[in-house]
């Protein structure tokens, strides 16, 4: 094979990798969060409203992505978290002590309107709601945040999937970047998650030995 289309082919390749990389991550992103449910059979902790906003952010992007014919490495990620997301509502209607059935019913509305959002929803729509995105991730966070402050506990969350949220968030701005992608729309999403899941990193580290743990403990004891 000649050398010069070797070369080109691994230019092409090379700024790939990272990409589809993120997107295998995305695969198993929030697998820990869900096996800490299931194991628990709990969700506290666990913000319902947070999670449905960000399914909704989630959908924006993707719908955005997909009418503008966006390459899936540069979004593919989305799509998988939003799927896993899904399946974490479904735990939280199953392990809930109330509102189950209005719990059912939002997620229900949030996959009959893929549809339309997708199909139907104008180009001018679909960036203006794409651009909302950053505000929904910050308000899809804030629950969650205000909730482990209150608590001084950070519940049935899952550390592992917080890390790897944003190490995903920080590879996926750089590949961005790195392929000259300028768009707002586009960055501000990942660059506003990576700030908000080192923010809960961070809370983490702050209340590992909070309430939740010291009352599992004394439970030991007795």
């Amino acid at each position: 094979m000649n050398v010069d289309k070797v070369m080109e082919l691994t230019i092409r390749i090379l700024p790939l990798i990272p990409s589809y990389a993120i997107i295998a991550g995305a695969i198993f992103l929030k697998v820990p969060q869900i096996i800490k449910i299931l194991t628990s059979q709990s969700v506290a902790g666990l913000s319902f409203s947070a999670l449905v906003i960000e399914i909704i952010a989630y959908m924006f992007t993707l719908a955005y992505s997909m009418r503008i014919e966006a390459p899936f490495s540069t979004y593919g990620e989305g799509f998988f978290a939003a799927i896993q997301d899904l399946i974490i509502g479904l735990l939280m209607v199953l392990f809930a002590s109330e509102g189950r059935l209005l719990r059912s019913m939002t997620l229900s509305i949030l996959c009959l309107a893929c549809y339309p959002l997708g199909v139907m929803a104008s180009t001018p729509l679909l960036t203006l709601l794409q651009s909302s995105t950053v505000v929904l991730f910050i308000v899809s966070r804030a629950p969650q945040i205000y909730s482990a402050f209150k608590l001084k506990s950070t519940g049935q969350l899952a550390l592992t999937s917080i890390v790897l949220a944003a190490v995903g968030n920080a590879v996926r701005v750089a590949t961005l970047i790195a392929a000259g992608v300028t768009d707002v729309p586009s960055i501000a999403p990942h660059a506003a998650g990576l700030i908000l899941n080192l923010i809960i990193i961070v809370q983490f580290a702050m209340y590992r030995n909070g309430p939740a743990k010291e009352a599992k403990e004394a439970k030991k004891d007795e």
